[in-house]
């Protein structure tokens, strides 16, 4: 469920379907060119605007005690989304997000599954399977839990994901081979309650949730009806309401849904 956001840059495209991939996967992992992991852990970003209190209005750093703060070890994870992006691409050499496959719907979901103001959602885990040029499919998961050293804004994002997709490390942000229906089965393999956002499924309102739900939204092209059938083999299809929403709002909704019934 998703409003139509623009096209793809099929020249750009063309140029990145003709090179391969920096990194090679072995497992579920991604390697560096030497089958080692590559990559620097503490990625340098740009410099935080500090106000009187040393605070950033856009920085999100350190995880934070109390309310919010990381999950404890075995602590279950409450929220989980899975975006599924036809075109975003699988390299880190792109131009820009907008120009890599719409990547910038994955960055724009990024921030609406995660980011409070001043605060990372520490239960949620978002999930973006990308399954544009040049080596598909790419399963990036960011995990609140574990993020920090993050800005919100778009060059920030850009520069993590060009990191991780050209096999390097940030805090939180992982990616791996596993295809659509693998990342799926797993989760249901773990005991989640898996919904498809779609306008004619049943009001998410009426739907009992549990500790552990996980909701499939599609791109700015929507998910293929193979993938959506699949995921129906573990769940349900919910809606939000008629109006097609872009992908990030679909998600901006459904986390304010379940704050309000407290999950």
């Amino acid at each position: 469920m998703s409003g139509r956001s623009g096209t793809d840059p099929g020249s750009a495209a063309t140029r990145a379907a003709g090179k391969r991939c920096p990194y090679r996967a072995e497992g579920r992992g991604i390697l560096g060119p030497n089958g080692q992991s590559g990559g620097d852990a503490n990625i340098p970003g740009p410099a935080p605007h500090r106000d009187g209190r040393g605070n950033g209005p856009d920085e999100y750093t350190r995880p934070q005690r109390g309310r919010g703060a990381r999950r404890r070890t075995g602590e279950a994870i409450m929220r989980e989304f899975i975006l599924f992006s036809r075109k975003g691409w699988t390299t880190g050499d792109f131009p820009s997000l907008r120009e890599a496959g719409r990547l910038d719907t994955v960055y724009q979901c990024i921030l609406t599954a995660l980011f409070l103001s001043h605060r990372i959602r520490r239960h949620v885990r978002f999930h973006a399977v990308l399954n544009g040029p040049p080596e598909p499919p790419v399963h990036l998961t960011v995990d609140g839990g574990a993020l920090h050293d993050v800005r919100v804004d778009p060059d920030t994002w850009g520069e993590i994901l060009r990191r991780v997709l050209s096999g390097g490390q940030h805090p939180g942000v992982t990616a791996d081979r596993n295809p659509f229906q693998a990342v799926v089965r797993d989760l249901a393999g773990a005991g989640a309650r898996l919904f498809v956002l779609e306008e004619r499924g049943r009001p998410l309102e009426v739907v009992e949730l549990t500790d552990h739900n996980v909701f499939v939204v599609g791109d700015h092209v929507g998910l293929p009806r193979g993938e959506e059938r699949f995921v129906l083999r573990f769940g349900e299809k919910v809606s939000i309401g008629r109006t097609r929403y872009l992908s990030a709002s679909v998600i901006d909704i459904i986390n304010h849904h379940l704050d309000q019934r407290g999950l």
